[in-house]
């Protein structure tokens, strides 16, 4: 899970009638794995925090309430997730600063723009925002011969002095990925191409007139869309069959 800043505002009616802006957080998750939804519910002074709802855009009902009301302590609170919503994959947790609804096992459909209401016994009503990002990885690359397009597993035989013609080849991702080939730990191609019909992304690469020196050297070829998870990999091994000069026949074992 990533919290990123409050980067643009919504506007809701403040307690005078007057339009109230709300900043808006920005918070970037992966499916199958948890975020936090920020909720700030420290009460104002000589005050104490009775309702806490939270409400996904789009849908006027809340999905999640945490009941304090009757001055019940925290670790009693009356609590309810709508199965309709996040169901049991939400627990909203107050022993952190600030507070937060942690969200299990995300999914695809759990993107979009939730509000915290935050009801006190005297204060004013608290509201907070966040934009919920869901991203999604890319499969494992596969890689393709350039020419006959045979998947290749794990080494690849060439002779000195030939090109490398490979396809690295990935397909989903939300965001598109980035495919980035690499040969050991240089980078040597960053250019692909993202088919938006197909949800398929290629990096063709070209490396001309490889070396004994590239024996046994370790092509990789790297998909991902984000910091939060480690991106997807694919090795290659170069196995060199390298030409034997009268000079190296000559000389001894």
């Amino acid at each position: 899970m990533q919290l990123g800043e409050a980067n643009f505002f919504s506007y809701s009616l403040g307690p005078s009638f007057l339009l109230v802006a709300v900043p808006i957080v920005t918070i970037n998750g992966v499916v199958g794995n948890k975020a936090q939804l920020p909720c700030d519910i420290h009460p104002p002074l000589q005050d104490e925090v009775t309702m806490v709802l939270w409400y996904k855009e789009g849908g006027i009902e809340p999905i999640y309430s945490f009941d304090v009301r009757g001055r019940r302590q925290f670790n009693n609170a009356h609590l309810w997730s709508s199965p309709k919503a996040l169901g049991p994959r939400a627990f909203f947790i107050t022993a952190t600063n600030p507070a937060h609804l942690s969200i299990d096992r995300l999914e695809s459909k759990d993107e979009g723009i939730y509000r915290c209401r935050v009801d006190f016994r005297n204060s004013p009503t608290r509201k907070q925002k966040m934009n919920l990002t869901v991203i999604v990885p890319p499969s494992k690359p596969i890689i393709l011969d350039g020419e006959t397009r045979n998947i290749w597993s794990i080494e690849k035989p060439y002779n000195e002095g030939s090109d490398v013609n490979l396809i690295c080849e990935v397909r989903g991702g939300k965001p598109p990925p980035r495919l980035t080939w690499y040969l050991d730990n240089n980078v040597i191609d960053e250019s692909y191409h993202y088919n938006a019909e197909t949800g398929v992304t290629v990096n063709h690469l070209a490396y001309p007139k490889i070396g004994r020196q590239h024996h046994k050297a370790r092509l990789i070829c790297q998909a991902g869309n984000t910091n939060l998870v480690p991106p997807q990999t694919k090795l290659l091994i170069l196995d060199v069959n390298q030409y034997v000069t009268r000079g190296d026949a000559s000389r001894p074992d």
